[in-house]
């Protein structure tokens, strides 16, 4: 049961590093607030389910505090912007690189090995997360090219 945890913490955490970056890179200032709401609701959600896992993991207490940290991090930043007309790409990037150091140092303690594997998760993540949102810009959802 703690290896499933352990998957499941460091599957949905890349996913939750991942989403701000795709927030960042598809940003358009054409969409409206509800477009980024959204994605900042997604973002909590994964990050939700991330810190549930991670209660039922074989994570170290420090690291349980990290994930603690990263989620009261996202849901004062997202409460902060959740009521604004515009939210801009700094909000997205302020999230992105606090998860990236947040997963990192994570995802030390749970892959034991090389930074290859990793790299291998985060390459993976990055790949799943590109395919659902060119699914999205397929369907007319976003649009990927800018005009």
């Amino acid at each position: 049961m703690t290896l499933i945890m352990n998957g499941c913490v460091v599957s949905l955490g890349c996913l939750s590093v991942l989403l701000p970056f795709w927030g960042c890179l598809l940003f358009n200032p054409r969409h409206t607030a509800d477009f980024y709401r959204r994605y900042l609701f997604l973002y909590n959600i994964l990050l939700g389910l991330t810190l549930i896992c991670s209660f039922f993991s074989g994570m170290d207490v420090y690291a349980k505090m990290l994930v603690v940290f990263w989620k009261v991090f996202a849901v004062v930043i997202s409460r902060m912007n959740w009521h604004k007309k515009k939210i801009g790409r700094p909000v997205f990037f302020l999230l992105f690189f606090c998860g990236v150091f947040c997963y990192m140092l994570i995802s030390a303690g749970l892959l034991k090995g090389t930074g290859l594997a990793r790299g291998w998760v985060f390459a993976a993540g990055l790949g799943l997360s590109a395919l659902i949102h060119l699914g999205q810009a397929k369907r007319g959802n976003i649009s990927v090219v800018r005009e």
